[in-house]
């Protein structure tokens, strides 16, 4: 497993979105669930599709 170096916390039109992390693998970003449930998520396409995160 690869440590983690750096966190951001990445925030879309003020809503916490989720955890871009930067690891000795390479960078890793994670959706936050409750954004992902939440009405109408915005998709962050710079760091990681939507449709991907939520399995569609």
């Amino acid at each position: 497993m690869a440590s983690v170096n750096r966190t951001a916390y990445i925030y879309v039109q003020d809503h916490f979105a989720g955890l871009l992390k930067d690891t000795d693998d390479g960078y890793l970003f994670q959706y936050d669930e409750n954004y992902l449930q939440s009405t109408n998520p915005l998709p962050n396409v710079a760091v990681k599709p939507l449709a991907l995160a939520m399995g569609i």
